[in-house]
């Protein structure tokens, strides 16, 4: 009983040397954990910390870096005043990672384009630039309401994003909600109104956090996948995610939402899933922005752009093969345009799409060729085409007379 007992005891503190050693050896090299990167959303009182200075760089793009600058309020760009400036007109421009301009400098990011753009055309105004990475409409709601309220928008345009389909997704899954079924906050490690415990230990223990990125995730693709179609996909270097997002035969609607982060492109084929989706969760919440900017009788925007596929072959060359997108192909399935249009006009918002100009504008590098984000000649393009909006236009003079 006794060889028993210490042998048990033995096997305990062995796995505690290993775990505690695996922490430590994880922490000198690799660093603490941060489940919340440099550029993602800490909290619901600011979008990200005030007064910071940081600089990062583009995924997968070499040598090309750029500088964030958040303001006094954690918006990136220059300060403002709050109370806003007698006789301004405050434009908020809302969105994820692509309003927030990865891969430019400040001032060439959507926001900034378009405040240079009008202030040129002799508009008093200045924009705002709430865009943050992975927030969509979901989110959005509630940093309008929650935070961009109290600085006095006199407009606001929604960027819309087509991950955000699949973002509000996660984010629902993570939502918290009070006794009358309101959210009241996200919280990464409750899954479905449950917590998972595994969850929290990834964001206390960089070891867990390794174990779960590079065992545990690999081991539910494989089970996806199967070992034969998995070990070919490594041996081929290509993603797992990508070739669940268009592999045949899945019928669980969570697991393609899961790891298609472009559900919204992926065509005739996954159209009811999209649908789905865009009702459950995306449109209810873009129209309760509508709604409480209705109230205070604010003007309301929804703009799209168009990812590297739809644009031209050469557009986001190399990232576009991770999500199973085929190379050297124009993609012309618009209808995430077409449904966001669709909505926009039965509820009476206007509605911006610069597909058209991106596909009328002379061969430029317009994405980057990995990451996939917007460069600064396909920022600008965004932003001008926002910018020479009749609609807009006329909202933005009608504000002006009534300063």
């Amino acid at each position: 009983m006794k060889k028993f007992i210490f042998t048990i005891v033995a096997i305990f503190i062995s796995i505690f040397l290993f775990l505690a050693i695996g922490e430590i050896m994880f922490r000198i090299f690799r660093g603490a954990p941060n489940p919340l990167a440099h550029f993602s959303q800490k909290n619901e009182t600011f979008l990200s910390e005030a007064n910071q200075i940081r600089t990062s760089y583009v995924a997968g793009d070499d040598g090309v870096k750029y500088k964030v600058h958040n303001n006094q309020y954690g918006y990136r760009g220059k300060n403002f005043n709050h109370p806003k400036d007698e006789g301004k007109t405050r434009i908020f421009l809302i969105g994820d990672s692509f309003t927030f301009g990865v891969g430019c400098e400040d001032h060439q990011t959507i926001p900034a384009m378009v405040e240079k753009l009008l202030l040129e055309k002799g508009f008093d105004v200045e924009v705002i630039n709430a865009g943050m990475h992975h927030t969509s409409p979901i989110t959005h709601y509630r940093n309008l309401k929650n935070i961009h309220m109290q600085y006095e928008p006199d407009m606001v345009v929604l960027l819309f994003d087509m991950t955000d389909l699949r973002d509000d997704w996660q984010k629902q899954r993570n939502a918290v909600y009070d006794e009358e079924g309101n959210i009241t906050h996200f919280d990464a490690t409750i899954v479905d109104g449950k917590k998972d415990w595994w969850l929290v230990l990834v964001t206390k223990s960089a070891f867990a956090k390794w174990t779960h990125n590079k065992i545990v995730r690999a081991f539910k693709k494989l089970k996806i996948l199967g070992l034969k179609n998995y070990t070919k996909i490594s041996q081929e270097g290509k993603r797992a995610k990508g070739e669940i997002a268009i592999l045949e035969g899945i019928t669980d609607e969570n697991v393609i939402v899961e790891y298609d982060g472009m559900l919204m492109m992926r065509g005739p084929e996954r159209r009811a899933l999209i649908n789905k989706q865009w009702n459950r969760i995306t449109a209810k919440h873009i129209s309760k922005m509508h709604n409480l900017l209705k109230d205070k009788k604010i003007p309301f925007f929804i703009a799209m752009y168009p990812y590297g596929i739809h644009v031209d072959e050469t557009q986001w060359n190399e990232g576009r093969k991770v999500w199973g997108f085929e190379q050297g192909k124009v993609y012309t399935d618009y209808y995430p345009f077409e449904l966001v249009k669709g909505y926009a006009k039965t509820k009476g918002i206007p509605y911006i799409n610069s597909l058209e100009n991106f596909l009328k504008a002379p061969k430029k590098k317009y994405f980057f060729d990995f990451d996939g984000h917007l460069t600064v000649e396909g920022n600008e393009i965004v932003a001008q085409t926002i910018v020479n909006n009749l609609e807009f236009s006329e909202a933005l003079l009608s504000l002006e007379k009534e300063k």
